[in-house]
């Protein structure tokens, strides 16, 4: 197994993450992300920045890269420390 260095893991996770797309009429993912509707997210890569950031930030935790979820009054996001600077992420 190749052993991926921090920032290589961090742009997999954003490259991931950036390919989920808000609407699709086939599917609704709505409210906070569940078991329920977990496997629609993942494998459709389907939800609003609120089910993104809980995806980047769960795959940030298990590849122990420090992460946080920030929001804001119409968005949600994902703060991560790379060299000890911390980077906000849409």
């Amino acid at each position: 197994m190749v052993r991926l260095i921090y920032r290589e893991k961090l742009q997999l996770i954003i490259k991931y993450c950036k390919d989920f797309h808000a609407d699709d009429s086939k599917f609704k993912v709505s409210g906070d992300l569940t078991l329920n509707n977990l496997e629609i997210v993942l494998e459709n890569k389907l939800g609003s920045c609120q089910h993104r950031s809980a995806i980047f930030l769960m795959l940030c935790h298990y590849y122990q890269i420090p992460a946080r979820v920030l929001e804001s009054e119409t968005h949600v996001f994902v703060e991560v420390k790379v060299d000890n600077e911390l980077m906000q992420l849409t």
